[in-house]
């Protein structure tokens, strides 16, 4: 397997431990099993592979509720219910949102493709980095996205899949040159549905690499906390900081002081 499996599913397994023959009448899309995924990742041979396996067969959403072991999926994301997923439940059920896609994707680049994560600094060739963007707007949804960017022989290239509207891997001469192309697509299709307003972008270090700080389910809030805690700033609107007096509605309780101060991109 590409990696061990530390925790099966509670609630899936607690129902097939009641009638191990559920689990054949149980759909399939319930569950894929490990190894059908892991198998798939392990026999990719390029990363445009890997994109158009997660454009053809993962959904954008999340697993909130279970009733007799099947999972309700949802594709419209209640913040109010989310919790981020770790890499193995995101591969089992193949849904998730752009964070959990963000995060799965900083993995499986790291341990198939042999990319080093760049968390702080500039994209060098055969590395990546992930990227958190958020705008603030007068309906307090202050709407974000996460993505991740790569180089390879001296050209940076975003790799996409949980935005649909944008799937794909797009060229671009710099890193910079990426970063403004998602400030004004993600600017115009926030504004589609909030008025948005001053905003930021950031590295973050993903969650797959980080489990000494976070627990394995976040809440939004949480994941928030976190990208504002451990987030390396590269482009803002903001003169100053914590971003908390912008966003008090999601961050008022929380620590928003970045550990890293801003630094130009090229």
């Amino acid at each position: 397997m590409l990696y061990e499996l530390k925790e099966v599913n509670n609630a899936r397994d607690k129902f097939f431990n009641k009638d191990k023959k559920s689990r054949l009448i149980i759909p399939k899309y319930l569950g894929y099993e490990l190894d059908e995924t892991n198998s798939y990742i392990r026999s990719l041979v390029s990363i445009k592979e890997f994109n158009e396996f997660l454009n053809n067969n993962f959904d954008y959403g999340y697993v909130y509720d279970y009733q007799l072991g099947k999972p309700i999926r949802s594709k419209s994301i209640d913040f109010d219910k989310y919790k981020t997923v770790d890499v193995e439940t995101f591969a089992r059920y193949r849904i998730g949102s752009c964070w959990d896609y963000t995060n799965y994707e900083a993995f499986v680049f790291n341990k198939k493709f042999q990319y080093k994560n760049i968390s702080k600094g500039k994209l060098k060739n055969n590395t990546f980095s992930t990227y958190y963007i958020q705008f603030a707007s007068a309906d307090g949804k202050n709407p974000s996205h996460t993505w991740l960017g790569y180089m390879k022989n001296n050209k940076v290239y975003s790799f996409e899949s949980s935005w649909k509207s944008h799937q794909g891997i797009k060229e671009f001469n710099t890193e910079k040159e990426m970063v403004e192309y998602y400030w004004k697509e993600h600017k115009e299709f926030s504004n589609k549905t909030s008025k948005t307003d001053k905003g930021f972008v950031c590295k973050f270090p993903p969650l797959a690499f980080s489990l000494g700080v976070h627990k394995e389910e976040l809440t939004a809030e949480e994941f928030m906390d976190y990208i504002y805690k451990y987030g390396c700033i590269i482009k803002s609107d903001f003169k100053e900081y914590p971003v908390n007096k912008v966003f008090k509605n999601l961050t008022e309780d929380m620590d928003t002081t970045f550990l890293d101060t801003e630094y130009e991109i090229q």
